[in-house]
């Protein structure tokens, strides 16, 4: 029980940060060995804070449960799904192609599935809800990287496909990090 609470998210049963953190080390590891890129997927889902506000039945944690079963069903066995807080979920993808231009167009495919599948209508208790997310992605290949970086880097693309949505369209984005995102 003592290993469920320092690793695992009580509420969704996803790996935490802690867990991630460690997942995301040994990927960085794996990557350097095989030389085969892999990607992190920071995923904010809009809405949760406003079910997590709704009165009566704990909307938000029932919104969050079914958004860690969609995003699992997602991914392949070897890839990670955490749950940060709140409305904050990370994917970590490993073994992509070794060329980057393939394993990015593979994290692509996976994320727009993911857009997809937070998109269908969630039953909550006798109410129906719709939901959308943004996506930032981070590639990687190798140690050249950090884990707190890489996790700074997946975050800043999330924030800019949450921006480029607030300004166009209004539907789900997903947004690759690029070096000069961080001077924004």
């Amino acid at each position: 029980m003592a290993i469920q609470l320092a690793y695992f998210d009580p509420l969704t049963k996803l790996a935490n940060s802690r867990l991630l953190m460690d997942c995301l080390q040994q990927a960085l590891v794996s990557s350097a060995r095989s030389k085969k890129q892999g990607a992190l997927l920071f995923i904010a889902v809009d809405g949760v804070e406003q079910r997590n506000d709704s009165p009566g039945h704990d909307m938000g944690g029932m919104l969050q449960q079914q958004v860690a079963l969609r995003l699992s069903n997602c991914v392949r066995g070897c890839d990670t799904v955490a749950h940060l807080e709140g409305e904050e979920f990370v994917v970590l993808l490993e073994d992509l192609s070794e060329n980057l231009q393939q394993a990015t167009a593979q994290a692509e495919i996976i994320g727009n599935k993911i857009l997809d599948e937070i998109s269908r209508p969630y039953q909550l208790v006798s109410h129906q809800h719709s939901s959308s997310a943004n996506i930032g992605v981070t590639m990687f290949q190798g140690g050249k990287h950090k884990t707190d970086e890489l996790m700074g880097q997946a975050d800043i693309a999330m924030y800019q496909a949450r921006q480029s949505k607030e300004k166009h369209s209004g539907h789900n984005n997903i947004m690759f990090f690029r070096s000069g995102m961080q001077k924004k």
